[in-house]
């Protein structure tokens, strides 16, 4: 099981807010949202990427939102982009894990639990002072 923090970083309070966690288990993919900073993240104007309605969502193929923050697999740049990521084969949540899942534009980003680790104790440091 695999599995990487959805993170957006507000516009208004520049808190960084945990929206979620992506995990990959086995044949399926899982999104649940974290309510409380999906809620807050909402009101400081975030476009959620699912709708609030159920906490968790279930598929078979990686959902839309994260796929597409993928380089498409059929650019005649694809393999290099993967070297350049120091990797030998597809792995989409490696990719994401590597590029952080960045796009132009917004403000949302894919962290491993230990990059969220370091988040906390970096938020709680700067409390502290």
């Amino acid at each position: 099981m695999k599995e990487l923090y959805l993170i957006w970083n507000s516009y208004i309070s520049k808190n960084i807010i945990i929206l979620g966690k992506l995990i990959k288990d086995d044949d399926k993919y899982i999104f649940a949202y974290n309510i409380p900073g999906a809620k807050i993240a909402q009101n400081e104007g975030c476009v959620l990427p699912f709708k609030l309605d159920q906490s968790v969502y279930v598929s078979k193929q990686l959902f839309p939102f994260f796929k597409n923050r993928i380089m498409d697999t059929h650019r005649r740049s694809f393999q290099d982009y993967l070297e350049n990521l120091g990797l030998k084969k597809y792995d989409d949540l490696k990719i994401l894990e590597k590029t952080r899942g960045m796009s132009n534009g917004d403000n949302f980003q894919l962290i491993t639990h230990d990059e969220l680790e370091k988040l906390r104790e970096n938020a709680n440091t700067k409390q502290k002072k």
